[in-house]
């Protein structure tokens, strides 16, 4: 008896079991169909953000999810006939400027590598049982029958193999593991047609787990290729699409939409030990780092952008680390740095102090580079050196306190290097030590330097913008402070924090009373005699519990012994700034990106050949500027202005409380007018992305990101290329 394949064409497809709503949910997450947009890039190096016509309510969306999508449930890249439904799905999907053969084709292929590889075994679904309870499971592969007649064979089934745990013991599984089977298996299926219909569910807990051979959506089993692997890694991290997908400084939910400027190939060998599990596992978040860093444009590829994308990457490798026990873990140094969050480098301080001493304050925290990761070696030798200190004590170590605030402040950014952030830091990480009350374990060794910080803290505005509340509007007033103002109140805070202990209230109440007049706007220059009570308050609330050697070790008390006009003469005198701020700027942090020529001609040919954004075009004319300041050569700040560059370097020059040093132009008269100064600005960025560093300005209260450390002449060297090439209009729209 011969046999031979039949085209299942002619054969009806067989009844399929109903799907259930989680197996649709989940395809339809995994195809990237939840977000309701068009999703197509075959036009453009970004997906299309239109709406999709079959997200609104309508024929095209009940056909998307009660037709399209349960057909592809259980396919398998060998079934037959699932490019053409995924052909069909993809043109009602898309809008109307994607929906052709040739628009839809690149997304069809991105999305065959969201199912299984042809080397999968596909489970046969059987049909609700007849009434004569002799029917046949149909098999979705070609079927086989002979050629002389005679019964339909189904596919030869292979028994079930025991594997052994990496641990001890031994689980069954199949020899292929079907991540999207309808069938029930030892091995749960990814999208199963079985039980109630729930809400979304989560990506697997272990999805990259290494040796969980039983794990539902492992990657490396043994049917599936690296190349395979390396797909369903990229749709997994969001990497399928060619959009950057960092959140935004603004708005870190919103993805950003520009190109990606990461190279397959560069990308591909940092995910080759991630998808083949092969990677050793202390490598995870630096690899991670650098997979963020090519990835992201060179908007985003540093800093914090780096950091939160990599904290949502990590989400995906829950359990990529050996098991450690909840009560051995704090006791060596590699166990503690897992234990409190060392191991992205990234700062972690809580943006705002603790209100009480109870629990550290829940919030945001601060993504910028750590101060080992910033410094060097030594730094994280010293790190390593308090973690090694800190291994096996418990809350009854007498020295764990002063440790744990020690490791704060060596780890913490250049932004929060206070005794406040780190003790608070400290509370955060004392609750996870064992033994002992938590109170019981928290020592102070030095209260009058905690008050001074407390009270600098309390005093020194967080914003450079009037605090008023106006009467007319029932809103802040926002109007700005001179930088130089600004700095009168952080020595005037600095004053009061120095000489709270030793002051009665009166003098006390004067210095703040000098405090709130500095910083208010113009408009609003009158005492607010309520706002000052309540810092007096509080002023004494932190000093009230001071015990008194802490008083008499403190500042002279020569101010306490001067009249009250003396006392507010002197204390005015000595914390209104003399001049222009010339200390060296704070760098916080600086661009890791590779300075050699070929990532530089990448970068800026990405920016080069991306079309103007709505902003770009909304500054049709402008001027490119640069300057250093003064006792800061090595820095140069580039921008745009679309006013007189003069008046430019004026207003940032009162806002900010630094004396400006043209280096381009050197006259305002010279400018060149060029269009669309935006995009300039953002092609000069670009060539100088790995010279670029964010500077923390006190005055401003702002972390300016245009700053770059090159020499003057290289910044007007690029500055006059780019201007030369648009003025020659390149995307002719001027």
């Amino acid at each position: 008896m011969s046999w031979y394949p039949v085209s299942p064409a002619p054969t009806p497809e067989p009844a399929r079991p109903v799907v259930s709503a989680t197996a649709v949910a989940q395809l339809k997450n995994d195809l990237g169909l939840l977000t309701g947009k068009c999703g197509s890039s075959s036009t453009k190096p970004w997906p299309c953000k239109r709406d999709s016509p079959a997200a609104a309510p309508g024929p095209n969306k009940t056909k998307v999810d009660g037709e399209l999508l349960p057909a592809l449930v259980g396919l398998t890249r060998a079934s037959p006939n699932l490019r053409q439904k995924l052909m069909g799905l993809a043109e009602t999907w898309h809008c109307d400027l994607h929906d052709k053969d040739i628009r839809v084709g690149p997304r069809v292929e991105l999305w065959l590598a969201s199912f299984p590889s042809g080397n999968t075994a596909m489970a046969a679904v059987a049909p609700p049982a007849s009434a004569g309870g002799n029917s046949k499971a149909p098999s979705y592969e070609p079927v086989l029958v002979p050629a002389q007649g005679g019964a339909l064979l189904s596919p030869p089934t292979t028994p079930p193999k025991k594997n052994v745990h990496a641990h001890g013991g031994s689980v069954t599984t199949t020899k292929a593991t079907n991540l999207y089977s309808t069938s029930s298996s030892p091995t749960p299926a990814k999208y199963s047609t079985a039980g109630p219909a729930p809400a979304l569910p989560s990506p697997p807990a272990t999805l990259y787990h290494q040796g969980q051979a039983t794990t539902s959506g492992a990657l490396a089993s043994g049917a599936q290729t690296e190349a395979t692997a390396m797909r369903q890694l990229r749709a997994r991290l969001g990497l399928g699409s060619l959009d950057c997908g960092s959140g935004k400084k603004n708005n870190p939910d919103a993805s950003c939409g520009c190109p990606s400027a990461g190279k397959d190939g560069e990308i591909d060998k940092l995910l080759v030990p991630l998808a083949t599990l092969k990677l050793a596992v202390p490598d995870l978040t630096d690899l991670l780092d650098q997979v963020a860093g090519k990835w992201h444009c060179h908007l985003h590829a540093w800093g914090h952008y780096k950091a939160d994308r990599v904290a949502r990457w990590m989400t995906f490798f829950p359990t990529y680390d050996v098991p450690v026990s909840a009560t051995d873990v704090y006791k060596s140094a590699s166990g503690l740095r897992k234990l409190l969050g060392l191991r992205d480098w990234t700062c972690g301080s809580y943006l705002k102090k603790c209100e009480t001493n109870a629990d550290p304050l829940t919030g945001p925290r601060c993504g910028a580079q750590s101060m080992p990761y910033r410094k060097g070696d030594r730094h994280k030798a010293a790190v390593d050196g308090i973690l090694e200190s800190l291994a096996g004590l418990t809350r009854a170590s007498p020295g764990l306190w002063a440790e744990l605030v020690k490791l704060a402040r060596k780890w913490h950014c250049e932004s929060h290097p206070g005794v406040v952030y780190a003790e608070d830091r400290a509370r955060e990480w004392l609750a996870l030590f064992p033994g002992g009350p938590l109170a019981a374990a928290i020592t102070t060794t030095n209260l009058f330097d905690e008050a001074q910080m407390r009270i600098k803290e309390l005093l020194r505005p967080l914003s450079s913008q009037c605090p008023v509340i106006a009467e007319s509007t029932g809103k802040r007033c926002q109007k700005p402070i001179a930088g130089r103002n600004m700095r009168h109140c952080d020595n005037l805070a600095d004053e009061i924090a120095r000489l709270a202990v030793n002051l009665d209230d009166e003098k006390l109440k004067v210095s703040l009373e000098l405090l709130d007049l500095v910083g208010r706007c113009s408009v609003h220059n009158k005492l607010d005699a309520a706002w000052v009570a309540r810092w007096l308050a509080q002023i004494r609330d932190i000093t009230r519990n001071l015990p008194r050697a802490a008083a008499q070790v403190g500042p002279p008390s020569t101010p306490a012994l001067q009249s009250l006009t003396e006392f507010e003469r002197d204390i005015y005198s000595r914390s209104t700034p003399s001049g222009h701020d010339e200390s060296p700027l704070r760098i916080v942090d600086r661009s890791d990106e590779p300075r050699d020529h070929e990532s530089i001609s990448q970068r800026v040919t990405s920016k080069w050949r991306e079309p103007l954004t709505k902003e770009e075009q909304a500054v049709e004319w402008g001027f490119l500027y640069a300057y250093t300041v003064k006792e800061n050569p090595k820095y140069v700040k580039i921008g745009y202005t679309s006013r007189d560059v003069a008046t430019r370097h004026i207003e940032w020059q009162t806002a900010c409380d630094r004396q400006v040093a043209a280096a381009y132009p050197v006259d305002s008269k010279d400018a060149v007018l060029v269009p669309y100064p935006r995009r300039v600005e953002a092609l000069c960025h670009a060539e100088l992305e790995d010279c670029r560093v964010r500077v923390a300005c006190g005055p401003c209260r702002v972390q300016h990101e245009e700053w770059f450390e090159v020499s003057g002449k290289v910044a007007v060297d690029v500055i006059e290329k780019w201007t030369a090439r648009m003025v020659k209009n390149p995307y002719g729209m001027v």
